[in-house]
């Protein structure tokens, strides 16, 4: 059953979908999109920067979501939102919204180990938290059975907006006597949906609605008509620009970061990396010569002698540029990075690149930079020759267990892996003796490797190799099979790849004996660990080289 199409349609997302295509999401008819930002009190999902600053850029409503774990502190998970969210998050977008549901096991387990006026304080103490954070009740996601077993259906929390799950019926069941009234905001009424962009257009995505058309919709958030866009720079470059426009004003710096309220933008450091979000220069509160100095700003900013020579890189795509370069060299690829003071490209590796462009990143030598130009495909240039000073030698090896790994993302995998055994995430980060990560969150992980990690059972290290992308645990024969797939995609690749052939993608998925790859839904947003297409059994060659096609325009293996 579908509701009323006259009703605001919109999705919700998270890293299970992969990289999006916004733009068409939009042509499919999404109004609004909400991804997932948190989870607990140290997941970070690791598409969020993506998603939420994409999804502005192409005029959906956009909102971000908190997976919330009554066992963690519930003000330790506000902050952790907050964090992440709360310095972009603007008047226009959707209010901050809590995912309150009791799934998997594990999290209903947790619900049960504090009484009932205790579940209600913590989910309470949330919302308070991040309400006076935002200026706004946040939204609260939820569904009746979840709402009744773990908060006993209460309507104290009525004056919070209602995003209600419920599938295969005409209109939802509403917890809390309809809300104490006041009924759903925004409706989920299917986990399978197909929206263009997203999996190749092939299910599953959360469909939802909102209450009424996409004009109340608009008015309700207070959009009179097209929202001004930012600047296409990143936190760094905005904070650069505004240096160089308050010195042309004869300004004190510090007071234009206080009066734009931008200390954020480096705080932490991880920031500066982040693609800029903010108020567009229009929305600022400057003079128009302020703000037309800004702008001149950062057009010289955003200069460059070759503007389009890295277009449409993500940050992903340069990591692997920089390991074939260094191949090139002798070297290990991440030293190459570390000497180009490029670290930070592994805090959201699917995000567009927005670094400096091959000439001017800091501490290459000409030789270095030309090789990065060689496996990139682009025009040598002619600078001058080697640079002297410059130890290329690579004779140091690099001394991180997983190369570009930072903690954050070691955390996430653990969270990730957790899920799969039916346990808590930070229950098994302490089984590890691992808890100091979320002391330098985006610094390069130098723990132990997972064969080492004290405490984990065979399982558990196995579960943490998954969420990883890796093959096994192990010291030195760890394989990685396609870093960044998970098993949907590859079910997608070899559907593609049997149109060829006009046949069924699901026989060749048989014949390679890859059924398991959707055994459930959960597995199929596990990353891929199986054997690489040219290693897959029964399987014609030119069956393997349509594969090899298809994989390589998925994601450039």
């Amino acid at each position: 059953m579908s509701p009323d199409p006259g009703l605001a349609l919109g999705i919700d997302v998270s890293h299970y979908r992969g990289q999006i295509d916004w733009q068409l999401v939009v042509n499919d008819g999404v109004h609004f999109s909400i991804t997932k930002a948190t989870d607990g009190g140290y997941f970070v999902d690791p598409t969020f920067d993506y998603n939420w600053t994409q999804m502005r850029r192409v005029g959906l409503i956009r909102g971000a979501y908190h997976f919330f774990r009554p066992a963690v502190d519930p003000e330790e998970q506000a902050e952790l939102f907050l964090s992440i969210v709360g310095n972009i998050l603007h008047e226009t977008d959707l209010p901050a919204i809590l995912d309150v549901e009791a799934y998997p096991s594990y999290v209903r387990d947790e619900y049960y180990e504090f009484s009932l006026a205790q579940r209600q304080q913590r989910v309470r103490r949330w919302l308070d938290v991040v309400g006076a954070a935002t200026g706004r009740n946040p939204i609260i996601y939820t569904n009746q059975s979840t709402w009744q077993a773990t908060l006993g259906n209460t309507q104290d929390f009525k004056q919070f907006p209602l995003w209600v799950a419920n599938y295969g019926v005409s209109k939802p069941y509403v917890p809390a006597g309809n809300w104490g009234g006041n009924g759903w905001e925004m409706w989920q009424y299917s986990a399978t949906g197909t929206v263009q962009g997203i999996n190749d257009g092939l299910p599953p995505v959360d469909l939802n609605v909102y209450k009424s058309s996409e004009s109340a919709m608009n008015n309700w958030l207070g959009i009179t008509g097209p929202r001004s866009l930012p600047p296409n720079v990143t936190n760094a470059e905005m904070l650069t620009a505004v240096a160089a426009a308050a010195q042309a004003m004869n300004a004190s710096v510090q007071t234009w970061i206080t009066r734009l309220d931008f200390a954020y933008l480096s705080t932490p450091v991880s920031n500066r990396a982040r693609l800029y979000d903010g108020l567009a220069i229009e929305e600022m509160p400057l003079t128009d010569q302020e703000k037309a100095a800004l702008l001149d700003a950062i057009e010289v900013v955003q200069s460059d002698p070759n503007p389009n020579e890295l277009e449409g890189l993500t940050n992903q795509d340069m990591i692997n540029a920089f390991y074939r370069a260094a191949d090139l060299l002798g070297m290990p690829g991440w030293t190459l990075i570390q000497m180009a003071e490029l670290n930070w490209l592994v805090t959201n590796r699917h995000a567009p690149y927005t670094g400096p462009s091959i000439d001017e990143l800091p501490g290459l030598n000409a030789t270095q930079k030309a090789a990065l130009r060689e496996v990139l495909g682009l025009t040598p240039t002619d600078d001058g020759g080697d640079d002297d000073d410059q130890d290329d030698s690579g004779d140091d090896e690099p001394t991180e267990p997983f190369p570009g790994l930072t903690n954050q993302m070691m955390i996430n995998a653990f969270y990730e892996a957790a899920s799969t055994l039916g346990l808590p995430g930070w229950s098994l980060i302490t089984i590890a003796e691992l808890t100091d990560l979320v002391d330098e969150r985006q610094v390069i992980y130098q723990g132990p490797l997972i064969a080492e990690m004290a405490g984990l059972d065979e399982d558990q290290k196995e579960a943490v190799a998954r969420a990883l992308g890796l093959d096994a645990p192990g010291d030195d024969d760890i394989i990685i099979t396609y870093p960044g797939m998970v098993n949907q995609d590859m079910i997608n690749v070899f559907y593609r790849a049997a149109t060829q052939f006009n046949q069924n993608g699901w026989t060749w998925i048989e014949r390679a004996q890859l059924e398991y790859m959707a055994a459930t839904r959960m597995d199929r947003y596990e990353p891929y660990r199986g054997e690489r297409v040219e290693q897959l059994p029964n399987l014609e060659t030119e069956e393997k080289a349509a594969l090899q096609d298809e994989l390589g325009a998925f994601q450039n293996f």
